[in-house]
């Protein structure tokens, strides 16, 4: 299970690094951010500079404006963090009647090969009258992607059926119903961090039994408060108790009787 952690909105990209920085440092994955104030680019430029290994999860809205634009952003954004980036899209307030055909295009402008949609509200190639000469059966979006192609989350259990549809993650409240889908992910807050760790079976609810593949954490609205010591010890048991959950049987049993059990390597010397 990957651990992401929501750095909510910070006063400045100085502040957004050094947050995702501590992030890496403290066993993150990924670190998660919104494009409401900042562009896809300008947050991958900042990351791009001092992260190894955190991927970026990127929340975006769609729906209000043709996604094509989004699309060329995070294919820059993409590069410039080496791959490491997955767009998590919402739909735009007011525009939830778009968000279909925008993910469906989204989607097929990530496949980094020449495509065509003849969708109601973003019919591409467009086929505008001004264009007279060389008109354009299919278009490419680029620069192309580093990873075979950029992962897509949608969020809210209403976007189960789309999100399995496309191939697309999903993400989920802790309080949402299990959907199918290509990846899962919960998102909770500090309260209930301290729910799940005393009750792991309510997370292990989720995905085939054994969990989401994701665990966004949000520590705080006030983004200056950050995440706590004892928050970062909580996610991390979190993780080894449902990893733990996972060992194929008798390996446990295995492990006492040797006395070789990795779970106890900090404690002999």
């Amino acid at each position: 299970m990957r651990l992401i952690l929501h750095l909510g909105e910070a006063v400045g990209v100085e502040e957004i690094l050094a947050d995702a920085i501590e992030a890496e440092k403290r066993g993150f994955d990924g670190v998660a951010l919104s494009d409401a104030r900042w562009s896809p680019t300008v947050l991958a430029g900042a990351l791009s500079t001092g992260l190894s290994g955190v991927r970026l999860l990127l929340r975006c809205e769609v729906g209000a404006e043709n996604p094509l634009y989004l699309v060329e952003e995070a294919l820059v954004a993409e590069n410039l963090l080496g791959g490491r980036l997955t767009l998590a899209l919402r739909a735009a307030s007011g525009f939830e009647e778009r968000f279909t055909e925008a993910v469906e295009l989204v989607s097929l402008a990530f496949r980094d090969r020449p495509f065509r949609s003849d969708g109601q509200f973003w019919p591409t190639p467009a086929g505008l009258t001004a264009n007279r000469h060389n008109l354009e059966e299919r278009v490419r979006v680029g620069p192309a992607s580093v990873q075979e192609r950029i992962p897509i989350w949608l969020t809210g259990e209403r976007w189960a059926s789309l999100a399995a549809r496309l191939g697309c993650g999903l993400i989920l409240g802790s309080r949402e119903s299990d959907q199918p889908c290509g990846h899962l992910a919960v998102e909770i807050g500090a309260e209930e961090l301290e729910k799940v760790v005393l009750d792991p079976d309510a997370l292990r609810a989720f995905g085939d039994g054994s969990g989401p593949d994701s665990l966004i954490f949000s520590a705080s609205p006030d983004p200056r408060r950050g995440v706590s010591a004892a928050q970062v010890h909580s996610l991390i048991d979190l993780r080894a108790k449902m990893q733990m959950f996972q060992l194929p049987p008798g390996l446990a049993e295995h492990w006492a009787e040797s006395d070789s059990d990795p779970r106890k390597g900090s404690e002999r010397g």
